[in-house]
């Protein structure tokens, strides 16, 4: 926790600069900087933090990109726990969906939970757990945007049969995740809205209808750090700043990326909600 809340305050002083200027920006390349910051930090042994200043990551980029390999999935040979980045790209898409939420009370109930939790100064992990509509926003933009949605795939061990079908060995399964995830008969007749509420209703559903981290025995195994880290930065940010559309900002998000989806720009202001 304590490398995670370094590495979203580091995020936060990139974030000041920008919003300082009054000028509007793609807040994605922040949270990519994040994201491969605790990466490194925690399963790499990076010491401190190095966003926006590791000299390495363009040489990288230009190497894969004449590969013509996808930004994330070139991390899979480096170490097994390649689902763990997958799961941690999702903040951009969270910080879209609350600017087009069609209800702009939703601001106003997360900044409420928040400021309910006057402790939230410095985050425990069991604080961040108790903000149940952060929980539920974030789940609602995997809902509607499973941006690894390849995750649920599988191949298949030996020779079987579903129903009629025969499924030879190493044969690739694949999940339609998009179609789980708006499927109406689980998530009723607004499945292309935008709800938080609807994980907040305790209401019963079929535990393959929601797989955005894939499932059974290996679901991704960074699943809790993914949601711990996107909620400790939708905190800050929220409890810091307005997000504000403006002429810039894209009327609908450009999904790039072969094996995971990106943004390819999402383009806002920040504006400080207190003078200092």
């Amino acid at each position: 926790m304590p490398t995670v809340d370094d590495s979203v305050n580091v995020m936060m002083t990139h974030l000041k600069k920008v919003a300082d200027s009054g000028k509007a920006f793609n807040i994605h390349p922040y949270f990519h900087e994040l994201t491969m910051d605790v990466i490194c930090r925690i399963a790499m042994g990076q010491r401190g933090t190095r966003q926006f200043e590791n000299p390495h990551v363009d040489v990288c980029k230009r190497v894969f990109a004449h590969f013509g390999v996808d930004r994330l999935s070139m991390f899979a040979f480096l170490f097994p726990f390649d689902w763990f980045i997958w799961c941690l790209r999702r903040f951009a898409f969270v910080t879209a969906n609350l600017r087009k939420a069609p209800f702009k009370e939703l601001l106003d109930i997360l900044r409420k939970e928040i400021k309910e939790r006057k402790e939230l100064r410095d985050v425990t992990y069991e604080q961040l757990q108790s903000l149940k509509y952060g929980d539920a926003v974030m789940k609602e933009a995997l809902r509607m945007i499973p941006i690894a949605a390849f995750a649920a795939s599988r191949e298949c061990n030996e020779t079987t049969t579903l129903g009629n079908i025969l499924i030879e060995k190493g044969t690739q399964v694949q999940v339609d995740v998009f179609t789980l995830h708006y499927d109406k008969d689980f998530w009723g007749e607004d499945a292309e809205k935008f709800v938080p509420e609807r994980f907040l209703d305790n209401k019963t559903r079929h535990p393959g209808a929601f797989i955005p981290f894939g499932g059974g025995p290996r679901t991704c195994i960074g699943i809790r750090l993914a949601y711990m880290e996107e909620k400790l930065a939708l905190v800050k940010i929220l409890k810091e700043y307005d997000v504000v559309e403006c002429e810039e900002t894209e009327k609908e998000l450009k999904l790039v990326g072969s094996s995971v989806l990106n943004p390819e720009a999402v383009t806002i202001k920040l504006v400080k909600r207190f003078k200092e």
